[in-house]
């Protein structure tokens, strides 16, 4: 075998490198697309708006997003009834991973503890291919 042969790992690389340039190349002609979609049938400020053609029916969606202010909500709660601000706004409990990972060094039992009440499953692997210069 010649060393300057491509290995089975560099026609890979090769591959998903082509892949993700045809990728980025149809995200922006879809996104080309959607923009003429936006400028002939338009779009509510939130909501629903649908044509139909002969072949197509095409429906673009505006769509508002909310965040809170944090800092605000201490005065929204003193001044609306009780039932009224839990119907409105949630209190989520959220992961701290980096928590987590301290507590588990320095804490096992404790951590053992956390972990009855956290659900662990794989997530997809990333995959990062560079172009070496020269090759």
């Amino acid at each position: 075998m010649n060393t300057n042969d491509p290995t089975e790992l560099d026609l890979a690389a090769q591959a998903w490198s082509e892949s993700k340039a045809d990728e980025q190349s149809a995200n922006l002609r879809r996104i080309e697309a959607e923009a003429r979609i936006l400028a002939l049938v338009g779009a509510k400020e939130e909501g629903a708006t649908t044509v139909k053609t002969e072949w197509f029916k095409v429906q673009t969606t505006g769509k508002l997003t909310r965040t809170l202010q944090a800092d605000k909500l201490a005065e929204v709660f003193g001044s609306v009834p009780a039932d009224l601000y839990g119907q409105v706004i949630k209190s989520v409990p959220s992961l701290n991973l980096a928590g987590l990972r301290a507590v588990e060094k320095t804490n096992p039992d404790a951590y053992s503890s956390f972990c009855r009440a956290i659900v662990t499953k794989p997530a997809k692997a990333a995959v990062s291919v560079e172009l070496l210069g020269g090759k």
